[in-house]
């Protein structure tokens, strides 16, 4: 087994890494569910401007379950257009 690494680094340094780590996984992550999914993807906010309703109940609608979201919090349109049938 081989010795763990430990790397130091100024805190801004470290932030700024982790920044560009985070924000390129979730890029992958997008990318991936665009790819699975088939169909276009919308963000909370987006979806929250589409039906002039505020942030917080999207997400509250997201949270329990009443939209369906994929695994990284996008809503698919498939989920928005059942959302808008069911309404």
């Amino acid at each position: 087994m081989e010795p763990k690494k430990v790397y130091l680094m100024p805190n801004a340094e470290f932030l700024r890494e982790m920044r560009a780590a985070i924000s390129d996984e979730f890029k992958k992550m997008q990318q991936e569910a665009r790819q699975q999914q088939g169909e276009q993807l919308f963000y909370v906010a987006q979806v929250a401007k589409r039906l002039r309703k505020s942030h917080k109940t999207i997400k509250n609608l997201v949270l329990s379950g009443v939209i369906r979201s994929t695994k990284n919090g996008m809503i698919p349109e498939s989920a928005l257009e059942e959302f808008l049938k069911g309404n």
